[in-house]
């Protein structure tokens, strides 16, 4: 064996081995992102970091606040992820008792669950990738959102995060 065999069979001097290969990861978080976004038919964006018309930011800042549309909004047209946080809609109020415990416990607890296991994925990548640590920010909006039991934005700003991480890519 003469010295230009030694360290050879090495992967980590191999030019085509990648050492951060997050492909895995970051599809897994794709298919979790869908996924939620299916089972609770809601959107969480179209993919881009910021959107296009300042006013639809606006009404998303604004949604299920006092500042919109009066709160004439019904129960059919709230958000999934406004229950999540914790804002009951308009009328809510008059429903038997025992109504809320149940939302919460076949609504609120498997969205929780879900925000949990995303921050967690979140989470890892920044730690185990440099290349993401300007997406810290993001993350730690998701966590403190997790932290104030609000999962509804929770998960916006775990896919605020998820997309900063993808624009690192």
């Amino acid at each position: 064996m003469s010295m230009e065999d030694v360290g050879n069979d090495d992967p980590l001097n191999d030019a085509s081995f990648d050492i951060e290969d997050d492909a895995p990861e970051l599809a897994e978080l794709d298919r979790e992102f869908a996924e939620f976004e299916t089972d609770y038919g809601v959107s969480l964006g179209d993919g881009d970091t910021e959107s296009a018309d300042p006013l639809a930011a606006l009404e998303a800042a604004i949604a299920g606040t006092e500042f919109a549309d009066g709160g004439s909004r019904g129960l059919m047209e709230f958000n999934v992820l406004d229950l999540a946080d914790g804002r009951m809609p308009a009328g809510m109020e008059s429903m038997p008792e025992g109504f809320w415990p149940s939302v919460k416990k076949i609504l609120v607890r498997p969205i929780a669950r879900k925000a949990k296991k995303l921050i967690r994925k979140l989470v890892g990548l920044v730690r185990k990738y440099r290349k993401y640590a300007p997406c810290a920010p993001a993350v730690m909006k998701a966590v403190a959102a997790f932290k104030a039991k609000q999962y509804g934005t929770a998960i916006k700003a775990g896919y605020s995060a998820y997309r900063c991480i993808r624009s690192k890519r």
